[in-house]
């Protein structure tokens, strides 16, 4: 039996099925990257506490 040829993947497609780490404001659901964690949401004004981390495909 033959192997098919193997093909190059694109980035997007080597990524498929990781997760992506994310803060999110529970008061507006302002998104942003955990680098920058802000104290407070910078959309609504939230307090930091109002702040929580989600994964995203």
């Amino acid at each position: 039996m033959i192997a098919p040829p193997m093909t190059k993947t694109s980035r997007a497609e080597d990524r498929s099925g990781e997760k992506t780490l994310l803060w999110r404001c529970g008061v507006c659901g302002e998104l942003g990257s955990l680098e920058s964690v802000p104290p407070a949401c910078p959309s609504c004004g939230a307090p930091g506490e109002e702040i929580g981390y989600v994964e995203e495909d």
